[in-house]
């Protein structure tokens, strides 16, 4: 497992005035396997979900692995939306952050529920086309 902390990844400091396609660049140009954004503070390019698909879609096309290095709530929000792993540092491995559920919490049990109902549904439609 410490391999995997340890691989060479290329680091890419986001500017201020740097828009998608400059990121995007920098994404296909890296050597590394992994490529580790860190946004500044007030990043605008990464408020939006458009601009972090662009991202995953441009990494996954170069056969990368793009992790955004930030503690950002709202940053972190998109990136869970569109599955792009964070971390907090350079050091901590990545993971993708959890989607928020708004409104009410739905337990595991309403969801198996769920699920049983669409399997009966199916299986009522089916007797009813034969």
């Amino acid at each position: 497992m410490w391999y995997i902390l340890y691989m060479n990844k290329d680091v890419i400091y986001i500017e201020p005035e740097d828009d998608i396609t400059d990121i995007i660049t920098k994404i296909e140009n890296s050597k590394e396997k992994i490529v580790a954004l860190v946004p500044p503070k007030k990043a605008g390019v990464l408020r939006s979900v458009v601009n972090i698909k662009l991202i995953t879609k441009a990494a996954t096309s170069a056969k990368k692995t793009a992790v955004l290095v930030t503690t950002d709530p709202s940053i972190m929000k998109l990136a869970a939306a569109t599955k792009l792993p964070v971390t907090k540092d350079l050091q901590s491995a990545p993971s993708i952050p959890e989607a928020e559920v708004e409104g009410e919490e739905v337990s595991k049990e309403e969801v198996v529920d769920e699920e049983a109902g669409d399997e009966e549904e199916k299986e009522e439609t089916e007797d009813e086309d034969e």
